[in-house]
């Protein structure tokens, strides 16, 4: 069952996992997310309320991109149902019509993850941290 949150706290805690937090931000110190719930038409917390999450961020109408945090116990068929059942979430309960992601080229199972979910990679370019990524788009 996915959960859309009002508060932060499992996202922060997945988020500054030691397992998590190299992947996640790129940036030092913690990641704090609380601010995202107070603006929820821009963004969208997603978990299954343990030990996977996702947060939604608006990029145009209809159109979200995604961040995907799982912890180590939720990597592989958990986490692949999990992330399925949130795109799912985002079509069904927010109306989304496509979903987008960029991974860095480095991150391979994480590419591997947003093929699994359904994903189709959509070229290459650099993110604002100029980290290589690859594009990923999920249409409905």
């Amino acid at each position: 069952m996915i959960v859309r949150h009002r508060d932060a706290l499992l996202h922060n805690l997945i988020a500054n996992d030691p397992s998590v937090r190299p992947t996640f931000g790129y940036h030092e110190g913690y990641t704090d997310l609380t601010p995202l719930v107070d603006l929820p038409e821009t963004y969208v917390l997603l978990s299954n309320g343990k030990n996977c999450a996702s947060i939604w961020e608006w990029s145009a109408p209809d159109v979200w991109q995604g961040h995907s945090i799982f912890l180590p116990e939720a990597r592989g068929r958990v986490g692949i149902d999990a992330g399925r059942a949130m795109c799912r979430y985002m079509f069904d309960e927010i109306g989304a019509k496509m979903l987008w992601g960029m991974t860095p080229l480095a991150h391979r199972p994480a590419q591997l993850f947003n093929r699994l979910l359904g994903f189709k990679e959509a070229g290459t370019g650099v993110d604002a941290a100029d980290v290589d990524v690859r594009y990923f788009v999920l249409e409905r």
